[in-house]
């Protein structure tokens, strides 16, 4: 087998490109890859089961099972998951989740490996004992990237654009920086049982994070950090007591999976850089806003009563620069779904009064017109309720995917914010006209009297307050010397 590799484009399934760049070798391509597109959660194959013979003795301490051959320096970890991975020890640690005990992988990834290890030397890179090898089989093709503990970041043998690699746009190195230790933290939440030596006790760093951020939002309403006050809070009493044992796997998943999350979100609020976000409601991000037309969200807030004004202005705000907090998506749904109950239940109350309509000289147009505004109310509210209470409770990551998926660039949140105001709206209308019918079967007598009464009332109301005076009030009892003392 020839020890020439090819260094192609990204995987096919990453939906990117798959050009070949050098010379192609019988065993397949090489392909760079990030741990959260290794398809880690997907179904590779279905399992079958089936009865089997229990032997006499068979899982004995005093026995010695029959041993599952890996090649030399191999061990297999399983992850607190389930997952089965396995390390290779030696001047470069080598890590697949590659099923090693089948042959035919086996025979593959070791290939595979020295084919990689070549292809490092010849291009002059130093790996140091703190670097591991990442390597995962596709048919004949080889995924893979390098992982540095020591510096928290991600590499490879050549040069790629950050789109090629599915990596979103930054402003800086250190801002990609940022970018690549959110993915390193995967690495290490996926591959945390071998033995791994981290530069600084990352138990008592999460700690100090954590601490940091649940000050932050009890003092302010609009914290950039990604989890609430409560959440860190529990994360403390996970990890307070952990502080006082040795770091192990178990331990170091958690941590990875928080500092994934913290990482993620440092890229969106571009920490460290020149202009950082500083709250979570702030945009920082050049837009086309220039470009939205806005005059239908001043004819949507003239009809709607200025009902739509309101969604409009909270689905801008929690969605700044296309990010969305998940404490700010459940506030936002718990109003709207209020909103859409208050609704239906007025909306209701005043179609029940419509049974007057049949005993009263009521104009029969504005009844049906009433009514009908009612009882769109009605079904408008009922659909959008069942529509969203399950996103009440959303994560940001369900919260980001319908609000990408409603927005647009020419209208943003007009449309969206207009159809959530329709049954506020609706109500509204359905109001004014069921109280304008009013006027056609009071007679004018009777609202002369009306008229009488409440100018009267305003006269005596005037007449009092100019001309009443009010008591003194009452002076202040002497303190007796004990009382003052006391």
């Amino acid at each position: 087998m020839s020890d020439v590799v090819r260094i192609a484009e990204p995987i096919a399934a990453l939906g990117f490109s798959s050009e070949k760049v050098h010379v192609e070798v019988s065993v397949g391509s090489l392909y760079p890859v990030l741990p959260q597109h290794t398809g880690r959660y997907n179904v590779a194959k279905r399992v079958n089961r089936s009865h089997a013979v229990v032997g006499a003795g068979m899982f004995m301490s005093a026995r010695t099972p029959v041993p599952m051959y890996l090649p030399q320096q191999w061990s297999a970890h399983t992850h607190p998951e389930g997952q089965v991975y396995f390390v290779r020890s030696g001047p470069i640690r080598v890590v697949t989740d590659s099923y090693l005990y089948k042959s035919e992988v086996s025979d593959k990834i070791v290939s595979w490996v020295q084919i990689i290890e070549k292809e490092a030397a010849s291009k002059g890179f130093s790996l140091t004992e703190t670097v591991e090898l990442y390597v995962q089989l596709e048919d004949e093709d080889c995924n893979y990237y390098f992982a540095d503990h020591a510096a928290r970041t991600l590499f490879w043998l050549d040069d790629y654009d950050t789109s090629e690699l599915g990596l979103l746009p930054v402003v800086s190195p250190s801002h990609l920086k940022l970018q690549l230790e959110e993915h390193y933290w995967t690495h290490v939440e996926y591959h945390c049982m071998h033995a791994v030596s981290f530069q600084n006790n990352i138990v008592e760093e999460a700690i100090s994070q954590l601490i940091h951020a649940c000050g932050d939002q009890m003092t302010s309403s609009s914290s950039t950090f990604p989890y609430t006050f409560q959440e860190c809070k529990n994360f403390l009493d996970i990890l307070v007591p952990a502080r006082q044992k040795a770091v192990d796997g178990h331990i170091t998943t958690l941590v990875a999976r928080i500092f994934n999350v913290v990482a993620n979100n440092r890229y969106w609020t571009h920490y460290g850089q020149e202009q950082a976000r500083l709250s979570r409601d702030t945009s920082i991000v050049e837009s086309a806003d220039d470009d939205c037309v806005t005059w239908p969200a001043a004819v949507s807030s003239a009809l709607t009563f200025k009902s739509s004004d309101f969604f409009e202005a909270r689905l801008n705000a929690i969605f700044t620069d296309n990010y969305v907090y998940a404490i700010d998506w459940q506030k936002f749904m718990q109003q709207s779904l209020g909103k859409w109950k208050n609704a239906f239940v007025l909306s209701l109350a005043l179609l029940v009064l419509h049974v007057f309509c049949f005993f009263l000289p009521v104009s029969q147009s504005l009844a049906v017109a009433s009514s009908s505004f009612l009882g769109l109310s009605i079904f408008l509210s009922a659909v959008l309720v069942h529509q969203h209470q399950d996103l009440e409770n959303g994560t940001a990551g369900e919260a980001y995917a319908y609000l990408s998926k409603n927005i647009s660039k020419k209208y943003k949140f007009q449309a969206l914010s207009l159809l959530f105001s329709l049954p506020q709206a609706f109500s509204l209308w359905g109001l004014v006209l069921t109280f304008s019918q009013a006027l056609l079967f009071i007679q004018p007598f009777h609202l002369y009297i009306l008229f009488s009464t409440a100018v009267l009332a305003s006269v005596l109301y005037v007449s009092r307050s100019l001309f009443s005076r009010r008591a003194p009030p009452p002076a202040p009892e002497k303190e007796s010397a004990t009382q003052s003392l006391a």
